[in-house]
């Protein structure tokens, strides 16, 4: 005999008690928490929301542009949708009952103190501990071990490893240059997101792009390393959200194929760390120095392994979405590009680009910062208090998210007029400079020489964080200029082009956040071979 109340709650009226009660409950903790909000900041405004906000972000990304545009002004939705926007709600406080408060910063002099204060605004480790799944890395570990992952990692961005990602670029770029000789309309971001994937690989592993994990260890591969790293990349949010082990024991096909794949993966990364010397070529890797300088350290291999991983998937997704958001707007921005051609073309007088050019590519500098301000390779950087903190006029109680906004903080009026256009030309102190190449050639070569370009003829904007700031600062950002302007000039020497018929800029923007930034539909650009 079932017990009569075992059978009350699973009947109609049963289910019904207990979802109208568990709404009841969470309405109940939300008020409170509103409530208290309230208390300590009359004057924000506080949304709130029965679900994660990072699951509220996520369904905004896929909602349709006009439907968003006819909700009030100041709706939670509309306002999470700054990225299209650009509404004025500098900083609002989002609640629910599941989840931590967060506080939505657009404020750039809050964004800067935030990331001063890197000791009362921590990194929230609970939020990156599902990129843990090899083993703690720089970005999921804070206060000591953090340290101890940045002490060894951070050595070895070097500007010996800088020429060697010149190097690098040099080749992909050549591989791309041949790859689109035909013309016509290329998926852009594919074929970025190859070869950048092709620069990391060769930098960390000193594998050159065409050879196959043959050269790392003696015995035969199915396919390219490349190609086995890409399939596993695509595959990071399974091992993100499931996690390996969980897929190992989900009693479905293809559960248990991510779940091999993560087995032979980490078995092929072990492999490589132990059989590092047979590695051809190799000298100067990425890899070899990380393992030099961590010898007399304490990482252990697994913790390697999760730190190379890292670097390997956010060194190349990231300069790919920059690179093919500015070739993009370089397409719908012609006179932009034509100015660009006349800055590379004086410069580099068709010779490959050396790093003694990076200062004179000024107005190509520009370019990037533009896209950087408005398709940044991440939208929100998350910080965490442990206490209650004061951050301007904000009161901040313990256990609380910060997001830092950077389309909201890239786009504030005071310091960025006409914000949603894309201007190269609004970072320059002289206008004249944005306008002619010899004129900006010129202004350079007249510098001091305890003076550079960025710094002297470049305008300094507050709260322009596209890859953070202060000592949570990305550690690849020579990296990743090194290669962007490799790439970006090598492509200007060789290709024009235009958008494909049909293709829009507003389709291009139209974007989605998840993990980074990157537009919900393939970038389709029409190129030709200069003459």
């Amino acid at each position: 005999m079932i017990p009569e109340f075992l059978q009350f709650l699973f009947s109609l009226p049963g289910i019904v008690t207990i979802v109208v009660g568990l709404v009841l409950y969470l309405q109940h903790r939300t008020l409170q928490k509103v409530n208290e909000i309230k208390r300590l900041n009359p004057n924000l405004p506080i949304f709130s929301a029965w679900f994660p906000h990072t699951f509220l972000s996520e369904v905004i990304d896929w909602l349709p542009p006009d439907f968003l545009r006819a909700l009030p002004k100041g709706h939670l939705l509309k306002t999470r949708r700054m990225v299209y926007e650009r509404e004025n709600c500098r900083n609002y406080c989002v609640v629910n009952s599941v989840y931590d408060t967060m506080f939505v910063i657009g404020d750039p002099e809050l964004a800067l103190e935030a990331c001063r204060r890197s000791k009362d605004f921590y990194k929230p480790i609970h939020l990156y501990s599902t990129l843990d799944f090899f083993g703690q890395n720089v970005i999921t570990t804070e206060k000591e071990d953090w340290k101890k992952h940045h002490k060894i990692i951070a050595p070895t961005f070097s500007e010996r490893q800088m020429h060697a990602v010149l190097k690098s670029s040099h080749a992909a770029a050549k591989n791309l240059v041949d790859y689109w000789q035909v013309g016509g309309v290329q998926n852009v971001r594919e074929s970025v997101l190859d070869v950048t994937l092709s620069v990391i690989v060769n930098v960390i592993f000193g594998i050159e792009e065409n050879q196959e994990i043959e050269s790392i260890k003696k015995g035969k591969a199915d396919k390219p390393f490349r190609q086995q790293l890409m399939q596993f990349i695509n595959d990071t949010a399974w091992y993100a959200i499931v996690g390996p082990k969980a897929l190992a024991r989900i009693p479905l096909e293809f559960a248990r194929q991510k779940a091999t794949q993560f087995d032979q993966f980490k078995h092929k990364m072990t492999e490589i760390l132990r059989d590092l010397d047979l590695v051809e070529g190799s000298t100067a890797s990425l890899l070899k120095q990380l393992v030099k300088t961590e010898k007399d350290q304490v990482l252990t291999n697994d913790e390697l392994i999760s730190n190379m991983y890292l670097l390997m998937f956010a060194g190349h997704e990231t300069t790919a979405g920059t690179l093919s958001f500015t070739l993009g707007y370089l397409a719908f921005h012609p006179e932009v590009l034509q100015r660009l051609r006349q800055e590379i073309d004086h410069v580099l007088k068709r010779e490959p680009m050396q790093m003694k050019h990076m200062e004179q590519l000024l107005f190509l500098h520009a370019c990037m910062n533009e896209t950087l301000r408005l398709l940044p390779p991440v939208n929100e950087l998350p910080k965490y208090t442990h206490t209650e903190q004061r951050l301007g006029e904000l009161i901040i109680p313990p256990k609380c998210v910060l997001s830092l906004h950077l389309m909201g903080i890239h786009s504030v009026p005071e310091s960025y007029s006409n914000a949603e256009q894309y201007n190269p030309s609004r970072w320059f102190v002289n206008p004249e400079h944005a306008k002619s190449a010899s004129a900006l050639s010129a202004a350079i070569d007249a510098l001091n020489e305890n003076e550079t370009a960025s710094d002297t003829l470049f305008k300094s904007f507050p709260g322009f964080i596209p890859f953070s700031f202060g000592p949570r600062a990305c550690m690849g950002k020579k990296f990743a200029h090194v290669e962007f302007f490799c790439l970006l000039a090598t492509i200007i020497q060789h290709f024009d082009w235009k958008p494909a018929p049909g293709y829009n800029q507003s389709t291009m923007e139209d974007v989605t956040s998840f993990v980074s930034v990157k537009s919900k539909t393939p970038i389709y650009l029409e190129f030709s071979r200069r003459q």
